[in-house]
């Protein structure tokens, strides 16, 4: 089993359509393996996910989520 990396966040900012972002996460992390849950509002979000170390350097650099 590759070294998982637990990687946790929040933002407060206004995000108009939370369904949309929901669906956009969503997409983009089935298809790289991450796993968690990401709390999607219309104030912000909230996340904690985890991926295998390799990759979270891409993990943490979408910034589309906000």
């Amino acid at each position: 089993m590759p070294d998982l990396l637990v990687t946790t966040f929040y933002r407060f900012s206004r995000i108009a359509d939370p369904a949309r972002v929901r669906e956009l996460i969503e997409r983009s992390s089935a298809s790289r393996d991450v796993r968690g849950i990401v709390i999607v509002a219309t104030e912000g979000l909230n996340a904690t996910l985890s991926r295998s170390e390799e990759h979270t350097s891409e993990l943490q650099s979408r910034q589309y989520l906000v």
